[in-house]
């Protein structure tokens, strides 16, 4: 009695861990989600867009990650007194657990990512699934070898790094693919003073030209708040926080940085499509580091900036749907889905020569 008893309850203890196992994979398998389908009817062009931005977002996470393991190595190296066959002593990393984790989490948001190009599918899984074996040999708190191991091989090994999935996109993915936009004929659409109907704003360049800065800034608030139009007045709202920047930055403050952002975000959260959105994102995201800092030692809230961009993604692609003609809205579209937000120099987004260029003039 007591072996069936034994014998029943191994049967079901085995049968529970196969389902946990199988729950999991599941989980596994199911974690990517951006709700892009939902949002569209399943036409060629929503199909490509789709593509092309999870492409990048795949490219994107594998190339931060990557840059991540390879500069801890290369940047921050340790040495054995053991000497390597080149004579050398032999060099290592330690890579700290809670950091490892964070990169892992960030890679598992890839799992069950689909696509409706083959091409791009395969390409993106040989990224996903190389850095996977990394992570396999990495043993955080010990000492990871670059010479002769095959985390070393791996971690320098270009076959399966981003640069085949990036050549991919771009030979088939290009804005050229999409749409007829000449250079000329986009910096005209784009062209701000097609859509400032305000007679007042003459009236406020002046003031600033004479650098009557608190009765122009009075007199944009007050166009700002009575302009219904969503791009018109993002035009406003955008020069008004360039405006508080630019403004600091010749003073040597930072006391209207906080309004300025504000300013930004009003844009980037209304959930309106405006020519306007990657510029106002572009300038919060390069703002808000700011009021960080630019050293490497301080915080990069990538998650946050990912965020928000995503959200104005959305935006986009949601207008789309019913001006699928608009290529200037697809140009946006690709153009934010392609942004990096992180950058060549290491733990940063962005360097202070960028911030200042976008803030060192007000372009009246």
């Amino acid at each position: 009695m007591k072996k069936t008893i034994y014998l029943l309850f191994t049967l079901l203890l085995i049968i529970s861990c196969q389902s946990n196992q199988t729950t999991n994979q599941q989980n596994k398998g199911s974690n990517y989600q951006d709700g892009l389908d939902e949002l569209g009817k399943n036409s060629k062009l929503n199909k490509r867009l789709i593509d092309v931005y999870r492409a990048y977002f795949v490219r994107n996470t594998c190339e931060e990650i990557d840059n991540y393991l390879f500069s801890e190595f290369i940047n921050h190296p340790k040495y054995t007194k053991e000497l390597g066959i080149n004579g050398k002593p032999k060099q290592y990393v330690v890579y700290p657990e809670k950091t490892i984790k964070n990169q892992i989490n960030k890679l598992n948001l890839l799992n069950g990512i689909t696509f409706n190009d083959e091409k791009i599918k395969y390409l993106s899984d040989l990224c996903i699934q190389r850095l996977n074996k990394i992570f396999n040999e990495i043993k955080p708190h010990k000492k990871m070898f670059f010479a002769q191991t095959n985390f070393g091989i791996l971690l320098t090994d270009p076959m399966y790094r981003t640069h085949d999935l990036e050549r991919y996109i771009h030979k088939n993915y290009d804005i050229s693919a999409f749409v007829n936009l000449s250079e000329k004929t986009y910096w005209e659409l784009n062209d701000k003073s097609n859509y400032i109907k305000d007679p007042r704003y003459e009236a406020y360049k002046n003031k600033m030209i004479h650098i009557q800065y608190n009765q122009a800034e009075e007199l944009l608030k007050k166009i700002i708040t009575e302009t219904k139009d969503f791009q018109e007045q993002s035009i406003y709202k955008i020069q008004m926080a360039d405006q508080l920047v630019s403004i600091d930055i010749k003073t040597g403050s930072n006391s209207h940085f906080l309004e300025a952002k504000t300013i930004y975000e009003t844009i980037l959260k209304a959930n309106k499509y405006s020519l306007y959105l990657f510029e106002s994102w572009v300038k919060w995201r390069s703002l808000s580091q700011a009021m960080i800092g630019f050293s490497q030692l301080d915080n990069v809230p990538n998650e946050s900036y990912e965020k928000m961009r995503f959200a104005n993604i959305k935006t986009i692609y949601s207008y789309l749907q019913e001006n699928p003609n608009d290529e200037m809205a697809i140009n946006y579209f690709l153009t934010l889905s392609s942004h990096k937000t992180y950058s060549k120099y290491e733990k940063q987004i962005q360097n202070k020569e960028e911030f200042y260029e976008y803030f060192k003039t007000v372009n009246l």
